[in-house]
């Protein structure tokens, strides 16, 4: 039985169903991302923004790809996260430390310590954005991800009503997000803790990452009942709400309640893409490249950003820096995607299954033992 069963009528879902268009959004969100992270650039958009889009979108494929299957398995999905989220965090951790060596800056070694286990911005420490500062929301999204694996595992399935699943999922969205409206009052929070042992971070987390479930869980309730004319008006809302989507995350509205307007609408922006229908969508849909090197570039650009502004030391001003720092990453992205993330990804799976099967046949041999 899978973590969050499907109903009788949906056990045809394709899981390994790639949704290009919204491969392409998530590409375009970290190169927003990246020119955000540019100190002149940074005081004048909301482009933080795109990591609420990356934790909803996460919610909605990891629903997809892992929580709907009936054969879910928690350590398997466990090992598939750390695989996929751990060598290229602590290859660009190292690249960090190479920087701040470079530039004689101070390394705290208790917070270095953190960032190694990936155990930083989750409410353990001081959770200030040093390092590698993107890396904060790669440590909120594996343990919102652990968290949540074991909640649709345990305590979703038993609420049989779909609309009472949906309501307790969006009950803890709206919590959070209240919360995180109080204070710090804008969804730009991470360093600091709302309550002891909660970063602002993790609530931003499970905010978004519960509002993806219930968007996946709309789309697959939805997608085989719509009729030619709805699935029609989808196709025309889709490629506006795509070009809104992208001019919002250069909004100059930073750090105001408005953020909160952004997450229903980056929700509403998941749905319509996920159908792949309208004018000009397709075209969208053939640039997902982009998101296959986006988790590269979103780990890369700030170490390549650090490197560039030192060597350089305002020699050519932002256009230098800016053009160097984006050729840089965006050949380094693809490069680490190739050599990096996809061989890393298979050997991360295989040893931690290795290592699984280990601690199995220890746990045996004791059982034994203790007869």
């Amino acid at each position: 039985m899978g973590a969050y069963p499907l109903p009788a009528s949906q056990n045809t879902v394709d899981h390994k169903h790639r949704f290009m268009v919204l491969d392409t959004l998530r590409g375009y969100a970290a190169l927003a991302i990246m020119i955000y992270h540019f100190k002149a650039v940074s005081p004048l958009f909301a482009s933080y923004l795109a990591v609420d889009f990356f934790l909803i979108l996460s919610g909605f494929v990891l629903t997809h790809a892992y929580f709907r299957r009936d054969d879910f398995n928690f350590w398997s999905f466990a090992q598939a996260r750390i695989a996929r989220l751990y060598p290229l965090h602590l290859i660009t951790l190292c690249a960090s430390l190479g920087v701040y060596l470079l530039t004689a800056r101070y390394i705290d070694k208790s917070d270095l310590a953190l960032h190694i286990l990936m155990l930083h911005n989750i409410g353990l420490g001081p959770d200030t954005i040093e390092f590698n500062s993107p890396a904060w929301s790669i440590s909120v999204e594996f343990w919102v991800n652990m968290v949540m694996a074991l909640a649709l595992m345990f305590i979703i399935p038993s609420l049989q009503n779909r609309r009472v699943r949906w309501l307790s999922l969006g009950a803890i969205s709206l919590i959070v997000f209240a919360i995180l409206g109080l204070s710090p009052g804008h969804l730009n929070g991470v360093e600091g803790h709302v309550i002891p042992f909660v970063n602002m971070g993790v609530l931003r987390g499970f905010g978004s990452f519960c509002l993806g479930i219930i968007i996946y869980e709309v789309y697959l309730a939805a997608a085989p009942k719509l009729q030619a004319d709805m699935l029609g008006l989808i196709g025309n809302l889709t490629l506006p709400a795509i070009i809104l989507f992208a001019l919002s995350l250069f909004s100059p509205l930073k750090e105001t309640a408005l953020d909160f307007l952004f997450v229903p609408f980056f929700c509403l922006v998941v749905f319509l893409a996920a159908f792949e229908r309208g004018p000009g969508v397709g075209a969208i849909g053939k640039l997902s490249y982009l998101g296959t090197i986006s988790f590269a570039v979103y780990l890369i650009h700030r170490p390549v950003q650090q490197f560039f502004a030192h060597i350089l030391d305002g020699s050519g001003g932002l256009p230098a820096q800016f053009t160097l720092s984006v050729i840089t990453t965006l050949v380094l992205a693809v490069i680490a995607n190739k050599y990096v993330e996809i061989p890393a990804n298979r050997l991360g799976k295989r040893l931690l299954k290795a290592f699984g099967n280990g601690v199995k046949d220890w746990a045996e041999s004791w059982r034994r033992v203790l007869r």
